[in-house]
């Protein structure tokens, strides 16, 4: 339980980075993203001072759509306009991080404004069982659903094993880079949140 506790950040953020691979394309935002879920989850909830567990919700589930709407754009703009995945990932990476830098000043959310509930998410533990671990492995156990048992995640399988022969069955690069780019940017926000809630 220790290491996979260790190992769950990094794991929540894989997992989603492993959809977007399947579609063939490659996500080098996603520490920029994780910070941007962790910084924002927490600086919301400071500045709305609830400790609420619908607020906390409800907080979480407005950055992770946040975040989804700009993986969407990476998507969009590597699928239309034909950038190059690592090009264009690493240069969001660089345009979130100054985001997040002029919003914040450069200073850190105080560890005492950070809500109770919202820590509990990163410290807390239900039967034993460190909730990131839980969250860990309930989000591979959903991307595992969808890559594996639905239509759509089989299309990105065909997408990445051969892009032109998926085109020309009718499968839609650009819907899948679009939502292949916005899984891994919401996993990776979902990663920092637990990081920032430790």
């Amino acid at each position: 339980l220790n290491i996979l506790n260790q190992v769950s950040i990094l794991g929540i953020i894989a997992v989603g980075l492993t959809v977007c691979m399947v579609v063939g394309l490659f996500d080098l935002s996603i520490g920029a993203m994780a910070t941007f879920g962790g910084y924002f989850a927490a600086r919301f909830l400071a500045e709305i001072d609830s400790d609420s567990v619908l607020v906390v919700l409800a907080v979480m589930i407005a950055v992770i759509v946040l975040a989804m709407l700009i993986g969407m754009l990476n998507g969009f703009l590597i699928a239309r306009l034909g950038i190059s995945p690592i090009v264009e990932t690493l240069a969001m990476s660089f345009i979130v991080t100054g985001l997040i830098l002029g919003i914040s000043g450069s200073r850190t959310v105080n560890p005492s404004e950070i809500t109770m509930t919202f820590q509990w998410i990163g410290q807390g533990r239900i039967f034993g069982i460190p909730n990131a671990v839980l969250i860990l492995t309930a989000t591979a156990f959903v991307l595992w659903l969808f890559l594996e048992h639905t239509q759509s995640g089989r299309n990105m399988y065909a997408l990445g094993g051969n892009k032109e022969a998926a085109r020309l069955s009718g499968i839609s690069f650009t819907r899948y880079a679009l939502m292949g780019m916005a899984i891994a940017a919401a996993c990776a926000a979902l990663g920092g949140m637990v990081a920032g809630a430790n």
